[in-house]
C-alpha cells in the first residue's frame, strides 16, 4: 500500500514539476519565441535574428527583415516590453516600452490606395451609425471612459519610440526619413485620461506638443502645438511651412482649435460655437511655386450653425491681382455651398469677378477669373497686370502666359495629371496638320479623285486652318499641367 501511494505521490510530484517547468519555459524564457522564429524562417519571405525576452515581461528582436508582394521591410533593435500576464488577468493593461532603432519600408504605395476602396461586409451604416449617436447619450464619452466601460480599469504606454526609420515608394517618388518619432504617458485609468508630449522630427514634416500652464481643466487633452512643413513634403512647397497652434479636445467629439500659419498672415479658430478666419496680408506665392491665388489678401470671416441655420459674416476685405484691387463682394454674392469667396474690380465699365475656392490638395487654393463683358483670358489678364490688352513685350507675353495656366486650367486639373483627361485632350491633338491631311486622302478623294485640284486644296487649307485652333486649345489644356 505504501509503494502504491509513494507511485502516486511521485506522478503527481513529476505532473507538478511538469506544469510548472512548463509554465516557467513558456513565460520566463526566450525559447517559445525561438520556435516560432524557426517557423517563421522556414518561409523564404522571412528572416528573424536575435530574439531574446520572456513571454512574461517582453521581447527583443535584433533583425527582422520581411516580404509581402513588392513591400520589403527591414527593421532592428525592436522591443516590446509590458508588465506581465497577472496585470492583463487583473483587468490592467501595462506596456512599459514599444520601440525600434532603425528600419525601412518600401512599399507598393498603389495597393495600398486600392485597398482603402474595399469595404468591409461588418462596417456599419454611416447614417444609422449617426443616429444611433444622437439618440445614445452613452456614446458621448473620452476614449480613457470606452476603454474603463470595456473592462479595462487601467491602460498604460510609458513610451513609444522609434528612430532612422525610411519609408520609401517602390518607384522611390516619396522618401521619408523619420529621424525620431516619440510619445510619451499615455494613460487611461478608471475612465480618466492624459497624454504626455508627441515629438516627431523628419525630412518632411517636424511636429512637437507642449503642455499649457493653464489647461482647460473640462478638456481630456489640451496642448500647444508646433509643426514645420518642409520643402520636400511638396513639389509646390518653395520655403519651410510654420504652423502654430492649440487644441483642445472633450467628450462627445467637441473640439476646440486656434491655427496660425504663413507667419501670422492667416490664423483660424474653431469651436461648437462656429468658426473664424482672419488674414492679414496673405500672399500665398511667397511659399508656393504655382498657385492661382491673389496677393495681399485680408479678410475676415465668421461662420455659425450649420446646415440651413448657417449665418455667415466679413469684415469689409480686399486682395490684389498684378496691379488691381479686388473688394471682397458682399454676402449675398458669395456661394457658401462650395466654400468659396469672391472678389469684384470695376475698371472703364468692365466688371472683374476673382472666385477663390479651396481644394483637397496642397496649395489648398485656386482662383477663377471672369470678366462682364466677358473677356478672353489674355486679354483679361493683360488688363488686370499690365492696363493693356496687346503689344506686349516677350517678358509681358511670358508672364501672361504663365498666369494663364494658372488662372485659366479647368478645374480638373488634378484628375488630368492622373490621366483621367486623357479623352478630352486628344481631339487637341488629333487636329495636327498631318491626321487631318490623311482624312482628306483616304476618304473623300477616293471618290473624287478626279475632281479638280482646287477642292484638294481647300481640303488642304481648311483642317490646317482647323488645326491652327485646337493646338492652341492643346496648348492651353497641357501647359497648366507643366506648371503644376
Amino acid at each position: 500500500m505504501n509503494k502504491v501511494v509513494g507511485c502516486f505521490l511521485f506522478i503527481a510530484i513529476l505532473c507538478l514539476l511538469l506544469v510548472v517547468g512548463g509554465y516557467v519555459v513558456m513565460m520566463h524564457t526566450p525559447l517559445p519565441a525561438k520556435a516560432l522564429a524557426e517557423v517563421l524562417n522556414q518561409d523564404p519571405n522571412f528572416d528573424v535574428q536575435g530574439i531574446s525576452g520572456s513571454a512574461s515581461k517582453g521581447f527583443s528582436i535584433d533583425k527582422t527583415h520581411f516580404k509581402s508582394g513588392e513591400s520589403e521591410f527591414w527593421f532592428e533593435g525592436l522591443t516590446f516590453k509590458y508588465s506581465g500576464y497577472g496585470d492583463v488577468m487583473a483587468g490592467k493593461i501595462i506596456i512599459h516600452e514599444i520601440s525600434m532603432k532603425s528600419g525601412k519600408a518600401v512599399m507598393d504605395f498603389d495597393d495600398l490606395d486600392a485597398g482603402q476602396g474595399v469595404a468591409s461586409p461588418f462596417q456599419v451604416d454611416a447614417g444609422e451609425a449617426a443616429k444611433d449617436h444622437d439618440n445614445d447619450t452613452a456614446l458621448k464619452r473620452t476614449p480613457a471612459q470606452e476603454i474603463f466601460e470595456s473592462g479595462i480599469s487601467v491602460f498604460r504606454i510609458d513610451l513609444i519610440e522609434f528612430s532612422n526609420l525610411t519609408i520609401q515608394n517602390l518607384d522611390k517618388s516619396f522618401d521619408l526619413l523619420l529621424e525620431k518619432a516619440r510619445i510619451d504617458n499615455i494613460v487611461a485609468e478608471e475612465g480618466v485620461g492624459s497624454m504626455g508630449e508627441l515629438v516627431v522630427e523628419s525630412n518632411m514634416l517636424s511636429l512637437n506638443t507642449s503642455r499649457l500652464s493653464d489647461p482647460d481643466q473640462n478638456a481630456y487633452y489640451h496642448r500647444k502645438v508646433e509643426a514645420v512643413a518642409h520643402p520636400n513634403i511638396h513639389d509646390n512647397l518653395i520655403k519651410d511651412l510654420r504652423w502654430d497652434g492649440e487644441i483642445a479636445l472633450y467628450k462627445d467629439d467637441a473640439s476646440r482649435q486656434s491655427h496660425t500659419l504663413f507667419d501670422g498672415a492667416l490664423r483660424t479658430e474653431s469651436s461648437e460655437d462656429g468658426e473664424s478666419v482672419i488674414m492679414e496680408g496673405l500672399t500665398l506665392s511667397n511659399y508656393f511655386k504655382s498657385v492661382s491665388a491673389p496677393e495681399d489678401i485680408r479678410i475676415s470671416l465668421t461662420e455659425k450653425g450649420e446646415g440651413d441655420d448657417t449665418k455667415r459674416s466679413a469684415t469689409p476685405g480686399s486682395f490684389q491681382i498684378g496691379k488691381k484691387v479686388f473688394v471682397v463682394a458682399p454676402l449675398e454674392l458669395q456661394t457658401a455651398q462650395d466654400s468659396s469667396l469672391v472678389g469684384i474690380h470695376e475698371s472703364k465699365g468692365v466688371t472683374y469677378s476673382a472666385k477663390i475656392q479651396l481644394l483637397d490638395d496642397l496649395p489648398f487654393i485656386r482662383t477663377d477669373l471672369s470678366s462682364e463683358p466677358e473677356q478672353e483670358p489674355v486679354e483679361l489678364l493683360g488688363n488686370l497686370v499690365y492696363g493693356k490688352s496687346e503689344d506686349f513685350s516677350e517678358e509681358e507675353q511670358a508672364e501672361i502666359d504663365r498666369l494663364q495656366a494658372l488662372y485659366f486650367q479647368p478645374p480638373e486639373a488634378e484628375k488630368a495629371k492622373e490621366g483621367e483627361t486623357d479623352d478630352d485632350a486628344e481631339p487637341a491633338t488629333d487636329t495636327d496638320e498631318e491626321e487631318p491631311a490623311a482624312d482628306a486622302k483616304e476618304d473623300e478623294p477616293a471618290a473624287d479623285a478626279k475632281e479638280d485640284e482646287p477642292a484638294d486644296d481647300a481640303k488642304e487649307d481648311e483642317p490646317a486652318d482647323d488645326a491652327e485652333k485646337p493646338a492652341g486649345d492643346a496648348e492651353e489644356a497641357t501647359d497648366p499641367e507643366g506648371t503644376e
